[in-house]
């Protein structure tokens, strides 16, 4: 039984084909995001900073998340489903990774920005990217900006 219980997470973990759903599908999946843009604040360069946003599956079937990535190696991204982080996530991705959240339930992208890797002053604007199958959204942006003193 242990197994199988492994098996099946490798599995969702590793797959890269979504399933997919029309819009005008009545059982599909639904994601409601608690925020698509962050404002960190002031910080220094050697700060580090994270972010977490609340990812919510309002829908009817499960909600795949996939091709997470960054606008920049300063900036990172980790996603959190049933108490399971993911893989950190960073400008180049993972797009075999993909995680599920089922249908009712919450997730946490916590966004991660440490100025220090790409050494910046001033205003920063980064961006973290992921994709879904939630046909309303299949493509999301999340928005972080900084005063980087």
């Amino acid at each position: 039984m242990i197994g199988g219980l492994i098996f099946a997470f490798s599995t969702t973990a590793n797959q890269t084909e979504m399933t997919t759903y029309g819009v005008s599908a009545s059982e599909r999946p639904q994601l409601k995001l608690e925020k698509t843009n962050v404002d960190l604040g002031a910080m220094k360069g050697t700060d580090k900073r994270i972010e977490d946003i609340t990812l919510e599956n309002i829908g009817k079937k499960p909600l795949q998340i996939t091709s997470v990535s960054t606008s920049c190696g300063c900036t990172s991204a980790r996603v959190a489903i049933d108490g399971e982080e993911s893989p950190i996530f960073s400008m180049h991705g993972n797009p075999a990774w993909m995680g599920e959240i089922a249908p009712g339930e919450k997730a946490t992208l916590k966004a991660i920005y440490e100025p220090s890797k790409h050494p910046v002053q001033g205003r920063s604007e980064k961006t973290i990217f992921f994709k879904t199958n939630d046909p309303e959204t299949p493509e999301v942006q999340v928005n972080l900006t900084a005063m980087v003193e």
